[in-house]
């Protein structure tokens, strides 16, 4: 939307009466705020309001600070300086403004914005009896935008803060809020500008204020987004799962209806993964609440999950939730919240151990099964499937030292899992590694697998996204050695080590980590190589490639082993 700049609409200001009575809270160590909003009593009459043209400067009153020029300037919370916003009911009202001298104000909300901010402009808005969806948006003027800050309160730098927003998408600049509000009562919405000193040209703004009121029971609404407010009146709900079609109606409470948390192999005892099924009528998905308890049943934690990506889904299931749980953890409290406030009953359930080969499984529990890794449950027995015992006996032997190069339409079906994939991974290929008898004055072999072979810059539309692990037993999960995802955050091939190995038979596997590479033309390279462990006063390598010192690290200035 553009507003035109000449004579610009006319608003009304408040006359020099104060925002409110009593005290207030300083910002900046200067000029205390005031804080209390005016009740009907105090609210001045309209031969009390000054009518002015917004186009003027809004600081032209008495001094109460100066701005970066030297410019006297209004507290923003002064009457003379707060624009009133006039809606006597549902409608929209657009209105332009500038964002001129420093700043007094900065918003309630934690973590709404980062650090100070500038500039501040105050509107205020008397709203009528009855409920009310206010929305207010900043907009562009010209083809610049201020980057603003928006919020909303029940008095002007303080009271109660409704709803705050820094950026309503990218990129950054406009903001929006939307919250659910009952009149009559006084609100005060405040531009704020995110930087301290907004650059030449950056400093006009539009702001888009309307009020509608809530549909009713029955009739059509169109669902709310994660974060908006939903279009139904009070005690009822749009719901995300019935799109188009969807009308105001009671919600129900979201039901968990099961959850297992099991520990993540090759990871220390801390890091789980809670298998979540459960359902939500209106698919509303809010939150996820988790009590960590110990064997004494005292909660040592508790963890708060954002559930809005699952939003407009019906029902959960089987959705891992990789966590790091507290030392000492044996069972966890689930609950689930929808947007509304309505909350699952809790459900307890224990830290399960994964049953390994041969022992018995429990079909009954919801987790993919409760055998570990790529096993399966096979009569009431954890097995290897036929897959993975036939890709073992295929296992493509590899030359120790020398890369194995192909593409990720080298890679078979989806068999295997390793333990330090959170999710799902792709195709994969098992190779099978044999260490020689030990070199002499060794006592054991490293055996290192990488895909990261070149110095060459990772790049994800040419070279796999990978992940990398090793076993001594290639059928069964409980044998890893070793198991490695990400090189660092951007390079995302892999270099797995498994150290002080005896001669022998080992197998590598090599996994596609992005399912979306399946069958694709992008490359990999696996090198597979054996390194000497050595004992103390043994002569070494100092870069750790061609040897390892098994006490600790090689000496440089001796060239031996500690």
């Amino acid at each position: 939307m553009r507003f035109p700049r000449p004579r610009l609409p006319v608003l009304v200001l408040l006359s020099a009466m104060g925002c409110g009575g009593g005290g207030g809270r300083s910002v900046d160590g200067g000029l205390d705020l005031l804080v209390s909003p005016l009740d009907a009593a105090d609210a001045p009459s309209r031969s009390e309001i000054a009518t002015v043209d917004v186009g003027a400067s809004r600081f032209d009153g008495g001094a109460e600070g100066e701005s970066a020029d030297g410019a006297a300037q209004l507290d923003p919370c002064a009457p003379a300086a707060i624009a009133v916003l006039p809606l006597a009911g549902a409608g929209t009202v657009a209105v332009p403004g500038e964002l001129v001298g420093v700043s007094r104000l900065r918003p309630l909300t934690e973590d709404c914005t980062a650090g100070d901010t500038g500039p501040e402009v105050v509107y205020v808005l008397d709203l009528p009896a009855g409920e009310f969806h206010l929305a207010a948006a900043t907009t562009a003027l010209t083809g610049a935008i201020a980057d603003t800050v928006l919020y909303v309160q029940t008095a002007c730098g303080g009271g109660q803060e409704l709803a705050c927003n820094d950026d309503a998408d990218l990129p950054s600049g406009p903001s929006a809020v939307s919250v659910a509000v009952t009149g009559p009562r006084r609100l005060f919405l405040v531009v704020d500008s995110f930087t301290a000193n907004p650059p030449p040209g950056g400093s006009a703004f539009g702001l888009v204020v309307s009020l509608t009121a809530p549909t009713q029971a029955g009739a059509a609404c169109r669902p709310a987004n994660p974060g908006e407010i939903d279009p139904c009146a009070a005690g009822l709900v749009c719901p995300p799962t019935a799109g188009s079609a969807a009308t105001c109606t009671p919600p129900t409470a979201p039901v968990i209806a099961a959850a297992e948390l099991f520990p993540q192999l090759s990871q220390p005892a801390t890091e789980t993964t809670l298998f979540l099924s459960a359902r939500d009528a209106q698919g509303d998905w809010q939150s996820l609440s988790l009590a960590f308890r110990d064997a004494g049943s005292r909660v040592l934690d508790v963890q708060v999950l954002e559930l809005t990506d699952f939003w407009g889904q019906a029902g959960l299931s089987e959705m891992p939730f990789p966590l790091s749980v507290p030392a000492g953890t044996v069972a966890v409290d689930a609950t689930v919240m929808d947007a509304t406030g309505l909350s699952s009953p809790t459900v307890h359930t224990a830290l399960t151990p994964w049953s390994t080969i041969g022992q018995s499984c429990d079909a009954a529990l919801v987790a993919p099964d409760p055998c570990l890794g790529d096993l399966v449950c096979v009569g009431a027995t954890c097995a290897a499937s036929s897959a993975a015992a036939s890709a073992c006996a295929q296992a493509t032997a590899i030359a120790l030292g020398t890369p194995a190069s192909g593409s990720a339409a080298d890679l078979v079906s989806d068999t295997f899992a390793g333990g330090c994939m959170v999710d799902a991974g792709g195709n994969d290929r098992v190779f099978l590694a044999v260490l020689p008898s030990l070199d002499a004055g060794a006592v054991a072999w490293d055996l290192v697998a990488t895909t990261a072979t070149s110095t060459t810059p990772y790049d994800y539309y040419t070279q796999l996204d990978s992940d990398l692990y090793i076993r001594s037993n290639c059928a069964d999960p409980a044998s890893e050695l070793a198991c490695s995802d990400d090189v660092t955050d951007t390079d995302l091939r892999s270099l797995a080590e498994a150290k002080n190995l005896a001669p022998g038979k080992y197998y590598v596997f090599l996994d596609t980590s992005s399912p979306s590479q399946n069958g694709s033309a992008v490359a990999y390279s696996l090198l597979v190589r054996a390194r000497a462990v050595l004992p103390s006063g043994a002569g070494c390598d100092p870069y750790g490639m061609a040897n390892r010192c098994q006490a600790g690290d090689c000496a440089a200035a001796t060239g031996r082993c500690p």
